[in-house]
């Protein structure tokens, strides 16, 4: 074990030796836990990942020259045989357990004014249900759907949900006081995501009080290193887990485990499938499905000139059009060889952010707080596609009025806001009980339609209920 003097001398020799100078004035048992919590961070690390960043600062961003647009399999275009087959074969993975989902929640509402987990947000439908129970329960319509299919019976599909500190226990508390939402407790399965320092620019590690680094959640992409560490992986592995579905908790129309998608990528032996939408417009801020330097991998909008993301081609299309859901479907053997063998080779991306600190944590004569600029390190989930067989990585077009809408804004946001998911929500649902037979007296109105998961998990299962009837808005079927 490390010395408290072995401690100071090597955060001193790291330019850290300023997170010990409140040292003295903490009783035994905070400066036990503090000198702990130092012995814990890899200090020489996070020294080298912001030399990393510096280093990437300085270099030239723009490496579209290297780049070039996907080819994307249309599911709009693709044969009535090849969408039954696809629909089978993900039925029958699903209903032997051979596929696992994977949930980002690692987040807080802080953009909705929402001081919570952004799974407990209510967008204001009808049923005022959470993102998470809208998620819980079309699983549970999903294992309905797969035991009608397959004729084997199916009770549970294993949903693992990354969490960050921030938000850890409101998620547990929320699921053990909501009984899972009717799914199997031994079905769902919670990890946390580690967190990173937060950084100055010149590389400063920053004092959370006078006894805690300040440290924030480490990015979406802390999910491979999470799984590994938290036993999740090992379960896979024991279970016979062959797929692992992964996707945000903010988009209010994902599809989780849409079996034709994982059909999809069981028939094409696939180590990621991704899911894409075209573009809204050429500005759209989002990042494109793109193939780098010879191997697949996701290009912002930032890094993209404006000749390019106006580049349209003969039919009209814009080349750069293939938009990243983040609903992605992975092998395990690919999951695996992520964890084995690619974990440190994962980079970190920068954000720059204003925060407010005690004065005195930062060196001011004051217990006032004060802005300060700071740096916060994260890693993205889609950077293990260039580790992948190009030609094992296929985008999958999909219907953006049925699979994305996702909540990123307040309501003072025009866009992708709880207004805009609702309507999304509503819109889609109106359409399913339009092509069950049913009449919408007022579809163009602003009032609602919502149709519970428990229902229909895509639209299906709703004739015997809606038929030959005449419906008037708001309407909640459940």
């Amino acid at each position: 074990m490390s010395s408290e003097a072995e401690i100071r001398a090597l955060y001193t020799s790291k330019g850290q030796g300023h997170l010990l100078r409140f040292l003295d004035e903490l009783d035994a048992d905070e400066r036990v836990k503090f000198l702990d919590s130092l012995k814990s961070l890899d200090v020489q690390y996070v020294v080298d990942m912001h030399k990393h960043i510096e280093k990437s600062l300085q270099e030239p961003t723009n490496n579209v020259h290297k780049t070039s647009p996907v080819e994307s399999v249309k599911k709009s275009t693709a044969s009535e045989e090849h969408k039954e087959k696809w629909l089978r074969l993900g039925y029958d993975a699903l209903s032997r357990g051979k596929c696992a989902v994977l949930l980002m929640a690692g987040g807080q509402g802080t953009r909705l004014g929402f001081d919570k987990p952004k799974g407990l947000f209510d967008v204001g439908l009808p049923s005022h249900k959470s993102l998470f129970q809208i998620q819980a329960e079309r699983l549970r319509r999903l294992c309905q759907l797969c035991t009608e299919k397959t004729g084997r019976e199916t009770k549970s599909i294993p949903w693992v949900i990354m969490t960050s500190g921030l938000v850890h226990k409101d998620t547990f508390d929320f699921f053990e006081s909501h009984n899972y939402f009717g799914l199997p407790k031994a079905s769902v399965t919670f990890f946390l995501q580690d967190d990173f320092p937060t950084l100055t620019p010149d590389g400063k590690m920053l004092l959370q009080s006078k006894s805690s680094v300040t440290m924030s959640p480490n990015g979406n992409g802390g999910v491979w290193r999470g799984i590994a560490r938290h036993g999740v992986l090992d379960d896979w592995n024991k279970s016979g887990i062959e797929w692992v579905a992964t996707y945000s908790v903010d988009n209010v129309l994902v599809k989780m485990a849409d079996p034709m998608f994982l059909g999809f990528c069981i028939e094409n032996k696939l180590e990621i499938g991704s899911k894409v939408v075209p573009k809204t417009k050429p500005e759209e801020r989002v990042g494109v499905l793109a193939v780098k330097d010879g191997r697949y991998g996701v290009v912002e909008y930032t890094e993209i000139d404006e000749h390019r993301r106006n580049l349209r081609n003969e039919k009209g299309e814009l080349v750069y059009n293939a938009s990243h859901l983040v609903i992605n479907t992975y092998s395990m053997d690919f999951v695996r060889t992520i964890c084995k063998d690619h974990m440190i080779d994962l980079p970190f991306h920068l954000a720059k952010k204003k925060q407010k600190i005690c004065g005195e944590l930062v060196g001011k004569d004051t217990t006032e707080k004060v802005e300060v600029d700071v740096w916060k390190m994260e890693l993205f989930a889609f950077d293990v596609f260039e580790f992948a067989h190009a030609h094992k990585v296929i985008a999958f077009e999909t219907n953006r009025s049925e699979e994305f809408s996702p909540l990123k804004n307040a309501l003072d946001v025009p866009t992708d806001n709880a207004k805009t998911c609702r309507d999304h929500i509503s819109q889609l649902h109106i359409k399913w009980l339009q092509k069950a037979g049913a009449t919408i007296t007022n579809p163009s109105s602003d009032e609602l339609c919502e149709v519970s998961p428990l229902v229909s998990y895509a639209g299906e299962g709703l004739e015997s209920l809606v038929k030959g009837k005449v419906f008037t808005l708001p309407l909640h079927l459940h």
